[in-house]
């Protein structure tokens, strides 16, 4: 009574039933058990037709290179009682270490995502991965097919792998890939854009990147549009939040009631780009009441100087343009020229169009007075 082994591969091995005294087909049925450690791997049942004292059968599906128990029984025709028969040690055959993947390659898709793909390796039942960034040790992965995906890296490093082939013989040598930077391909996302048209057109921003970080120069280009906002210009680049413009996309006055676009393109260091506009309706606010620097009092001297009639001119400029009227062209005055009533006259003009109650224009030639300059500023202060 006997059992053995009587071949192997890497995935199988066969056993011999031998020593059973007469034909193998004078037996009813034979039975054999291939265990692993107390697990029983595999079971097979056969009869035999041969006329010798011994038969054979195969497992199949074994792990290569992998020691296993085999036990064996046999049933005769004559009696329905099985007899353990014996037991064996049997070994699958090593298979040959992988051979070294033809090549590798390593391609960036963008935002942290590599996609690497290399040649098979024979004998391989997977393959281990063994991934760089900057020249140090990131993460190891485990494949079953010749190509991985990395997802989630940090963007801004360079990245290469080995890759070797293995079965439970060993390793292969390893491949080494290419080396790709990991670019940043995703633009800026903004956090707000606001806009402001109460009395000016300012609008607020602020954007974030989630690669490389944000340009360090020129982070933002702010633009604004024309009323009907089919254009934009005016526009400058800035490292600032916000910006407040003081005309339209054509260098244009603001029209009250008009709608504008203030259009913010955010940049990353990357050279990504993002857009974002606000459409904001402008609303001229009513100045504030015009407090001459230098009070004029009636039958004093009146202390006039240039700087303070122009300011007085650009606040009448300022109501008319909260009435929707058109900036009124003043002529120009010069340090230590008196004010004639030329000067007077335009101011008092401009102002006779914003209100009901008409101021009386002054006669050629005559001297500018308190009452007349006072009766200016005090019907300019009553326009609502």
């Amino acid at each position: 009574m006997a059992v053995t082994t009587s071949g192997s591969s890497t995935s199988s091995i066969q056993v011999e039933i031998n020593g059973l005294g007469k034909p193998a087909n004078q037996y009813y049925n034979f039975r054999a058990q291939i265990l692993l450690g107390n697990t029983v791997v595999s079971e097979i049942n056969w009869t035999s037709s041969g006329t010798g004292d011994l038969t054979r059968n195969t497992f199949y599906g074994l792990s290569p290179g992998t020691t296993y128990l085999i036990k064996a029984w046999v049933q005769s025709l004559a009696s329905s009682s099985e007899i353990y028969w014996g037991q064996t040690y049997g070994a699958t055959q090593s298979p040959p270490l992988p051979s070294t993947p033809s090549y590798a390659s390593l391609t960036d898709n963008g935002n942290g995502y590599l996609v690497a793909s290399w040649g098979s390796s024979s004998n391989a039942t997977e393959y281990d991965v063994y991934l760089y960034s900057d020249g140090a040790f990131y993460a190891s992965y485990i494949a079953y097919s010749t190509s991985l995906t990395f997802s989630g890296l940090p963007i801004g490093k360079t990245y290469y792998y080995v890759v070797h082939g293995y079965n439970s013989a060993g390793s292969s040598s390893g491949r080494t890939s290419n080396s790709v930077y990991a670019a940043d391909t995703t633009a800026p996302v903004f956090s707000y854009v606001n806009g402001d048209g109460y009395g000016r057109m300012q609008v607020a921003y602020s954007a974030y990147d989630n690669g490389i970080g944000m340009r360090s120069f020129d982070t933002y280009y702010v633009e604004i549009s024309n009323p009907n906002g089919t254009t934009y210009g005016n526009g400058m680049y800035t490292t600032a939040l916000y910006r407040t413009f003081t005309s339209d996309a054509y260098g244009n006055e603001f029209v009250n009631g008009s709608y504008y676009y203030m259009r913010v393109t955010a940049y990353d260091a990357a050279g990504n780009a993002r857009s974002s506009s606000v459409r904001i309706q402008y609303v001229q606010t009513r100045p504030q009441d015009w407090t001459w620097t230098y009070p004029k009092v009636s039958g004093q001297n009146l202390y006039f100087p240039a700087s303070e009639w122009i300011g007085f001119c650009n606040r009448v400029n300022a109501f008319r343009q909260y009435k929707n009227l058109s900036n009124y062209t003043f002529a120009t005055v010069y340090s230590g020229n008196p004010i004639f009533a030329l000067q007077l006259n335009e101011a008092i003009n401009a102002i006779n169009a914003m209100v009901v109650n008409k101021l009386s224009t002054q006669s050629s030639g005559a001297d500018a007075n308190a009452d007349a300059i006072n009766s200016m500023s005090s019907r300019l202060n009553s326009i609502q």
